[in-house]
């Protein structure tokens, strides 16, 4: 049997990679992109982007992995599947 998460479910915080931007999860104000800052002023911490509505200081409880962008093929199917008026 496999416990490894899959890619699209929460994992715990304490599993976190500390070494790029991953989606983090905050009780007040749900996902948040965010990383890891060992360098802030007031000690090492998890940061959201700047770019939420969230305080500055956040203690997630949980994270996944961001998702892979959009290839150029699938904008071009997206863009083929939209209805124009």
């Amino acid at each position: 049997m496999n416990d490894e998460p899959k890619e699209n479910e929460a994992r715990p915080i304490n599993s976190a990679p500390k070494n790029g931007r991953i989606l983090l999860f905050l009780e007040d104000c749900d996902w948040v992109i965010g990383s890891w800052n060992p360098k802030a002023f007031d000690g090492p911490r998890w940061e959201d982007d700047g770019l939420e509505t969230c305080p500055f200081i956040i203690q997630p409880t949980h994270w996944m992995p961001l998702p892979n962008p959009p290839t150029l093929l699938q904008s071009a199917n997206n863009e083929k599947q939209t209805p124009k008026h």
